[in-house]
C-alpha cells in the first residue's frame, strides 16, 4: 500500500498546483478542471475495482476502439490553429490521444506477454505485429498533427519493445528498425514544425513568430527568482503574453509565480511517482507487471522531462502537456486510468515484499 499512497499524495499535490495556478490566471478553468478531476476519479476507480487480471485480456478491444476514435477526430474533429485534436461528444471535447497512451502501453504489453520466440521466423512475425500496433496510433496522432502526444506514444512503443526483448537479440532488432525508419525520420512533420525546430537553435531569429514561445517562458522562468512574484502576481501569463499558459507553458507561469521553490517542489512530486513505478517494477515477480509499472513510469518521465524543458528553453517546442498539472480532461481521465492500471498491479499479491 506504500506506493499507491505515495502516488496518490503526490497526484492529488499537483492537482491542487494545477488548480491554484488556474485561479491566478485562468478563474473560469478552475471548475470545469474540478469536474473533470471528479469524473476522471471515477473512472480510475472503476479501472481499479476491475483489476489489472480483467483490464489485460480486454487491450485489444480497447485499442480498435481508440483507433477508431483517432479516425474520428481526423474525419470529425475540432480544427483549432490547424490542428484536428479534439473530438465532440455532446457538450464535451475528447483528445483521443491522451487516451491511447495507456491503450497503446496495454496492447503492446499484451503482444509480448509471452515472451519473444526463440525461432527467428517467429520472431520477425511478431516483431511486424509490433510495429504496426505501435505505429498505427502514432501515425493518425502525427498527422493530427500533434507531435507531442506522437512522441509521447513512441516513447510508450519504444520502452515495451526494449524492455521485453532478451539481451542478446537487442541490439540486433534496434540496428534492424534504425535503419528501416532512418528515411523516415522528416516523415509527417509539418513546415511549422520544423520553423519549431530550426527556431530552438536561435529563437530571437523569429521573436514574433516561431521563436516567440520560448522566449516567453524563459522570460517567465527567469523573473520567478527563489520564490517567485507571489501568486496572482505574475505578468507573462496574466497578462497573456506567454500563449498556453494553462496547459503547455503553465510550469513557465508557476514558476514566474512561484519561483525555483515552486519549480522544484512540482519536480520532486513527479520524481516520486516515477520512482515508485520503477521500484514496483524492479520488485515485480510477473513480466506484465514490470512492464505496466515501468512503462508507466517512462511515460511519466519523457513528457514531464519533454514538457518542463521545453518550458526552460532546452528543448523544442513540441505542444506536450504537464500529466495533472495542465488543464484538460481528457489529460486527467488518462493520467487516472493510468495510475489505477499501477496500483492494480502494486495491491496484486504477486509483487512480493512491495507494498
Amino acid at each position: 500500500m506504500r506506493g499507491v499512497i505515495f502516488i496518490s499524495l503526490s497526484g492529488f499535490m499537483l492537482l491542487a498546483f494545477g488548480l491554484m495556478m488556474f485561479l491566478s490566471i485562468a478563474p473560469e478553468k478552475v471548475l470545469p478542471q474540478v469536474l473533470s478531476a471528479v469524473f476522471s476519479l471515477l473512472a480510475g476507480w472503476v479501472i481499479l475495482r476491475l483489476g489489472i487480471n480483467n483490464i489485460l485480456p480486454l487491450a485489444w478491444l480497447a485499442y480498435i476502439g481508440v483507433l477508431i476514435l483517432l479516425i474520428l477526430t481526423l474525419i470529425l474533429g475540432k480544427t483549432s490553429r490547424g490542428s484536428s485534436r479534439w473530438l465532440k461528444i455532446g457538450g464535451f471535447q475528447l483528445q483521443a490521444s491522451e487516451l491511447a497512451k495507456p491503450v497503446l502501453l496495454l496492447a503492446t504489453i499484451k503482444l509480448v506477454e509471452n515472451g519473444w520466440p526463440g525461432n527467428t521466423q517467429k520472431q520477425v512475425k511478431l516483431l511486424i505485429k509490433y510495429i504496426i500496433t505501435a505505429l498505427t496510433p502514432f501515425a493518425l496522432v502525427l498527422i493530427q498533427p500533434d507531435l507531442g502526444s506522437a512522441l509521447v506514444l513512441l516513447a510508450i512503443g519504444g520502452w515495451i519493445f526494449i524492455s521485453s526483448l532478451p539481451p542478446k537479440r537487442l541490439i540486433f532488432w534496434l540496428m534492424v528498425i534504425a535503419v528501416a525508419l532512418l528515411p523516415l525520420s522528416k516523415f509527417g512533420l509539418r513546415g511549422y514544425q520544423l520553423h519549431r525546430l530550426e527556431s530552438f537553435i536561435d529563437p530571437y531569429a523569429d521573436p514574433l513568430g516561431t521563436g516567440y514561445h520560448v522566449i516567453q517562458s524563459t522570460i517567465a522562468v527567469g523573473s520567478g527568482g527563489i520564490f517567485g512574484r507571489g501568486l496572482g502576481y505574475g505578468t507573462q501569463g496574466k497578462l497573456r503574453f506567454l500563449p498556453e499558459r494553462q496547459t503547455d507553458f503553465i510550469f513557465a507561469n508557476l514558476v514566474e509565480e512561484l519561483g525555483l521553490a515552486g519549480g522544484v517542489t512540482v519536480i520532486s512530486l513527479y520524481s516520486v511517482i516515477v520512482g515508485v513505478c520503477f521500484w514496483g517494477a524492479i520488485k515485480s515477480r510477473k513480466q506484465e507487471e514490470r512492464l505496466i509499472l515501468s512503462g508507466i513510469g517512462v511515460w511519466l518521465f519523457f513528457q514531464t522531462a519533454v514538457n518542463i524543458s521545453m518550458n526552460l528553453g532546452i528543448m523544442p517546442v513540441t505542444g506536450v502537456t504537464l500529466p495533472l498539472l495542465s488543464y484538460g480532461g481528457s489529460s486527467l481521465l488518462s493520467s487516472a486510468i493510468t495510475f489505477a492500471l499501477a496500483f492494480s498491479v502494486m495491491n496484486n499479491h504477486d509483487l512480493g515484499s512491495w507494498g
